[in-house]
């Protein structure tokens, strides 16, 4: 797993993650809610009066959950026929 540079912070975009995990919104979002842990996988950085939600990511601390043999990740070629990718960040 890559440690990151020394000055920058482990804590990355929702872009990022999706990128660096290769997976969907979807699947990261189900992630969120049936395996990472608030405050050690992810955080809720906006502020108090924002209408939606900004996460950060710990990228070694999901790189770290999903590498557990009896977690894994559906790559986003193992979805079904039919089934969209996600989207490119802007």
């Amino acid at each position: 797993m890559p440690r990151p540079k020394k000055g920058h912070s482990p804590w990355v975009s929702t872009c990022q993650i999706l990128e660096e995990l290769n997976i969907t919104k979807t699947h990261l979002y189900r992630l969120r809610q049936e395996l990472f842990i608030q405050n050690k996988h992810w955080r809720d950085v906006s502020l108090p009066s924002s209408r939606r939600p900004s996460y950060r990511w710990h990228l070694p601390n999901c790189q770290k959950a999903l590498t557990r043999p009896e977690v894994g990740v559906a790559r986003d070629s193992d979805k079904l026929p039919g089934m969209p990718s996600h989207e490119p960040c802007p």
